[in-house]
């Protein structure tokens, strides 16, 4: 459990590698925010890895910033 407590945004997260990243760092212990623009391959991912809250709508604009 590597990344217990650590929180991930993994984009792309509907299927291929994005998705395989999100099973990982879930795994390993992290929440994993699976941001997808396919609503249902976004869903399933994240009912696979443990699901959550409800997601946010497709077109719902997300901004991450980080103070230095």
């Amino acid at each position: 459990m590597q990344l217990e407590g650590r929180v991930a945004i993994v984009t792309g997260a509907g299927d291929g590698t994005g998705a395989a990243v999100a099973r990982r760092f879930a795994a390993e212990g992290a929440s994993a925010l699976v941001a997808e623009v396919n609503e249902e391959t976004g869903r399933a991912t994240a009912d696979e890895i443990g699901g959550g809250p409800s997601p946010v709508k497709a077109g719902t604009r997300l901004l991450v910033t980080r103070r230095a």
